[in-house]
């Protein structure tokens, strides 16, 4: 998989900087020097991409229909219990994230062209831009359009990693219930063991699920 990912990514990187020697003058004109460049560094590679994260999807679908064998001929009303909760964390956290990553992704990609465009014509332009002593000016734009990528990308990450977080502080807290109802002698260690048996399968369920929706 690794292999066809990188061989895919570099043969497109090829085919892409050839299409651009038989573009005429007027098509550089009209695009960005940063969005051509972001289409042979930055699309070739996420492009390439999928084969390998499609690999991954089905590695983790494996994995998670093998725990939900496993937990359904241990007891069928929990495992519809956990999956009705999974669904809820699914469509919320989709419903509310969807909308903004993909503002913001827009809003990081035109930001990160820009950081592209500018690099250029300061490297390119560099011995005239000290030479009218505007470095200042070129700084301060480049760290301008690079703070707003970066707080983008945080922002994004940090949504994406909520259901993660979510689902590993319920698994704390249920732990430390379960804890707390066997030292009083509430619940018996067999229907101890078994709820652990799937908190722990939860955990394990959430970190897949993670995988595939990052």
């Amino acid at each position: 998989t690794n292999k066809l990912t990188v061989s895919l990514n570099f043969k497109w990187k090829n085919q892409i900087i050839n299409s651009y020697f038989h573009k005429d003058i007027n098509f550089f004109n009209k695009n960005f020097t940063g969005d051509l460049i972001q289409k042979i560094n930055i699309h070739t590679q996420n492009s390439s991409s999928v084969i390998y994260y499609f690999a991954l999807i089905l590695k983790e679908a494996v994995i998670i229909g093998a725990i939900y064998i496993l937990l359904a001929s241990i007891s069928l009303p929990f495992t519809l219990g956990l999956t009705i909760f999974f669904i809820i964390i699914f469509f919320v956290t989709g419903l509310l994230g969807k909308h903004y990553i993909l503002k913001k992704t827009i809003e990081r990609n035109a930001a990160q062209k820009k950081v592209y465009s500018y690099t250029n014509i300061i490297i390119n332009g560099i011995k005239i831009i000290k030479l009218f002593n505007k470095q200042e000016y070129f700084r301060n734009i480049f760290y301008n359009f690079s703070n707003i990528q970066k707080k983008i990308d945080i922002n994004t990450q940090t949504l994406v990693n909520f259901p993660a977080v979510l689902v590993r502080t319920l698994t704390f807290i249920s732990l430390v219930f379960l804890v707390f109802l066997s030292v009083n002698g509430l619940i018996s260690i067999t229907d101890t063991s078994s709820l652990i048996i799937y908190i722990g399968s939860a955990y394990k369920i959430n970190n897949c699920m993670g995988s595939i929706n990052n």
